[in-house]
Formats: C-alpha cells, structure tokens, sequence
C-alpha cells in the first residue's frame, strides 16, 4: 500500500516503499505491510510473514494451496493396546475430511497376533457416489492390513458407507463412526484387534477443495 512520506520537510506522494542506507552506506529497503490480510492461520507452519503492523508472525496453518485444499498430519503413539482410539484434528474444521491414513511407521518387524498395521478411510459424498456394480448408494469406504494369529502373513477387510455425512452415527456403515469434523476413530472392526503399545503410526487427513 502506498503512502505519502515527508522527508526533510519534502512530501512525497504515494510511496510504496523506501530504500535507506546503513552505516555502511548498504541500502536496506523498508515497505508498506498495512493492507495485508493474512493471519497465521492462513500460513504454513514453519514459515513466516510481517501482519498489517509490521510485525513478524510464524504461521499455523498445517496445510493447504491455492485450491483450497487442507490437510493435517500427525504421530499417534498408544500408551497401552487399544482397539478404536479417538484421535483429534489439530485445527478447527466445519467439514470431515475426503481421506484419512494411519500406518505403522515404527520400521520394525512386527509377528504379534491380533495388531493393526494400516487403516484407511475415503468420502466421495459429493462425487459420484452410486456404484455402477450396486442398486444403492456408497458414499465411501474403510480399509485395513492386520495380523491375525499367523506371524507370517496379513489379512484385510474393509466396510461400505451407505449413509451420508448429515446421518448421526449409527453404526459402522455412517461416516460418522469413523470420522467426524474434529477426530477420527482408526478401527479394524474388532474389538479384540489392536494398535499396540510401542508402536508409532503415521496419519495423514486431507479436506476437499474449497474452491
């Protein structure tokens, strides 16, 4: 934004900017942030911005671009073996997320019978959500790798969602009992198959363009 400026008692009109120099007689140049709108929230975090007054910000933001597109990514690491945790979104959201990953990223072999090694969670409400192959609707899909009893190989499973996100949780086939605006429920649908302790997984959950 540009401003009027007086120098030495000489005004000067519509200045964006100024250059000035040091003691070194090295030319630093100093601008008009005045008409910025971003807040933290709108920037990634890790990087840093100057706010309307001038001053310095680091961003929040856990992701995003030009499209709309936000994502959050974290660490879950269990205290003790559970079989459907709670695990909440870092930023405040007003829709659930289109996908959602978890997977075991401790980098060693594990033979335990009965664990969780992935799971996967995606929402297609706004697509095309009639399966050309069924007579009724599938507005996503969960997935997931586990170990059962055999240390040598992994089994997978998977269950339709028939319902759309407006429907309250009624049942594993609702998104909402997996997913929700504020957490996700990373589940193999059995109460005897865990997420163990000593493992680290990886998750990942990416909301929809919203433009």
């Amino acid at each position: 934004m540009s401003q009027s400026v007086k120098i030495a008692g000489a005004l000067f009109q519509n200045v964006p900017s100024i250059s000035v120099p040091d003691e070194n007689d090295v030319y630093h140049g100093f601008f008009d942030v005045s008409d910025t709108t971003a807040t933290a929230s709108d920037v990634a975090s890790g990087k840093y911005f100057h706010d309307a007054l001038g001053v310095l910000t680091a961003g929040t933001a856990s992701g995003g671009g030009s499209s709309g597109l936000v994502y959050e990514t974290g660490t879950y690491s269990p205290t003790a073996d559970i079989a459907r945790p709670t695990i909440s979104f870092a930023n405040t959201h007003t829709a659930m997320p289109i996908v959602v990953i978890m997977y075991d990223a401790t980098g060693t072999y594990l033979s335990t019978s009965n664990c969780n090694h992935q799971w996967t969670y995606t929402f297609f409400e706004n697509t095309n959500p009639l399966f050309p192959s069924t007579a009724s609707y599938v507005y996503g899909r969960t997935w997931w790798i586990y170990r059962a009893s055999n240390a040598t190989s992994l089994s997978t499973g998977g269950i339709s969602l028939t319902h759309p996100s407006t429907d309250a949780d009624s049942g594993n086939a609702y998104p909402k009992y997996w997913v929700t605006e504020s957490n996700f429920m990373p589940y193999t649908n059995s109460s005897s198959r865990y997420w163990r302790t000593g493992r680290t997984y990886k998750w990942i959950a990416v909301w929809a363009p919203t433009s």
